[in-house]
């Protein structure tokens, strides 16, 4: 209900930092595996029945010996 036409673009930026924590608190990694997915479902919904594009970043670093290489987090 909160999506209306003044939406253009829904950016989660860093989403596998929430969800690294929340490992680390939970010993239920199922259920936070589960709450997840049905965060990443609930975007694609929306891009799909809104046609609003959805941009989900994740943490990366660049390793100080090859600085020219990037990795990803999570």
């Amino acid at each position: 209900d909160m999506i209306n036409d003044q939406i253009g673009m829904i950016v989660v930026e860093s989403i596998s930092m929430l969800y690294r924590l929340e490992l680390c608190r939970s010993d239920e990694v199922y259920e936070v595996n589960s709450a997840l997915g049905r965060q990443i479902a609930y975007l694609v919904e929306i891009a799909r029945r809104k046609k609003i594009p959805v941009l989900i970043t994740n943490q990366v670093y660049a390793d100080f010996d090859h600085r020219d290489e990037v990795k990803m987090v999570g």
